[in-house]
Formats: structure tokens, C-alpha cells, sequence
């Protein structure tokens, strides 16, 4: 019943953004999850103590803050109908950009969900194959990954415009492209474990 009660990361999320957005954000890598072995454990010792005890789960997985069912107010909102990031801190925007995002035309898009960032790496070479099967090699100067499948966030030098419509015909391979000007500020902001949701 607690991992009834607690548990989200399977969850799909329908909540206001701080966009002031109605979303509907699928269930991803981000939340949290009760560590159920660990807390029988933990509830036959609190009994046999007798003692009247108040405390938090024993979570398996946590999130980032305070335990929440939505995103809290400290998250990255990526919007891929408006082709905006905006990054959230403590409920205030801390930053706001245009992005492209993959693109539904040509199969490569955006997996929509509840994630965080993994990791923070300067000075990388992304690999992957284009739709038409052939190779390609970008270096980039910042990325963020967010999921475990090689998505996230970069600055794309490669890209003169972003925002409007761009995605639905020259989209990403899936990342959140980002501009040059802009990438290091989130970079620089946005720490490890920071929750992202991404929708539409």
C-alpha cells in the first residue's frame, strides 16, 4: 500500500506546469520508488520497538528535493509543441531558450517523459546513424544526457535558427538541440539530478 501510495516513476504525470501549462508528462526514469524488501525490514523494527516513531519510506530510488507526485518546483520543462526549455528554480525561471527537438516526419523524436540529468560532459563527439542508414560524428562543447538511450540536451553549432517549426522538418535524432549563445548558461546552471519533464 506504500508503493501504492508513493511510488512514481511509472506514473504518468497530469499536473499545471510552471509554464502555467496543463501537461500530461509519461512515466520515465525520474521519481520515486519504495525500497519494499528494505522497508518490511524497517517496519518490523519500528513495532518491535515499541516506540512511537514518525519517519520518511525507505526508497529505493529517490528524486530530486523534497518527495512530490509532479516535478516539484525545481525542473527543466521542455515543451516540444512550443519548442521551448525553460528551467525552473525554487518555483522562479532561471533561464528560458528556443530548442529543436527530433522530429515525428522523419522518426527521430523526442522521448517524451519524466527524466533527470545523468551527467555533464564538455568537449564530446556524438555518434549516431542518420534516417538514411548512414553514420554521422557531431562534436559539441556541452551535453546533458537525460536518458539512457543516448538523448539530451547540446548546443548545436550546426544550426543558424531555432524554435517555430523547425522540427517538424529539419528536426534533432532525438536530442534537445540548443543554441551556442545559450547551452552554457544551462549548462552551467543546471546541476546533475535535476528533474526534466519533457511533453508536448
Amino acid at each position: 500500500k506504500l508503493a501504492d501510495k508513493y511510488d512514481n516513476i511509472n506514473s504518468t504525470r497530469e499536473f499545471r506546469s510552471l509554464t502555467g501549462k496543463d501537461v500530461t508528462v509519461p512515466p520515465g526514469t525520474y521519481g520515486w520508488m519504495i525500497d519494499q524488501g528494505a522497508e518490511v525490514k524497517k517496519l518490523i523494527k519500528d513495532i518491535e520497538s515499541s516506540g512511537n516513531i514518525s519517519r520518511a519510506p525507505v526508497f529505493a530510488a529517490t528524486g530530486y528535493g523534497e518527495y512530490t507526485r509532479d516535478m516539484g518546483d525545481t525542473y527543466i520543462d521542455v515543451d516540444i509543441s512550443t519548442q521551448e526549455v525553460n528551467f525552473y528554480k525554487d518555483g522562479k525561471l532561471i533561464f528560458s531558450s528556443p530548442c529543436v527537438t527530433g522530429s515525428r516526419a522523419t522518426g527521430t523524436v523526442t522521448d517524451v517523459g519524466a527524466y533527470y540529468i545523468l551527467n555533464k560532459i564538455q568537449n564530446v563527439v556524438l555518434k549516431g546513424r542518420n534516417v538514411d542508414d548512414t553514420e554521422y560524428e557531431s562534436p559539441v562543447s556541452y551535453w546533458m544526457g537525460t536518458t539512457w538511450t543516448g538523448e539530451g540536451f547540446h548546443d548545436a553549432s550546426w544550426r543558424g535558427s531555432f524554435g517555430g517549426s523547425i522540427w517538424t522538418y529539419n528536426g534533432s535524432h532525438g536530442c534537445i538541440n540548443m543554441p551556442t549563445w545559450r547551452m552554457p548558461e544551462l549548462y552551467e546552471k543546471a546541476d546533475v539530478d535535476i528533474p526534466v519533464a519533457v511533453h508536448y
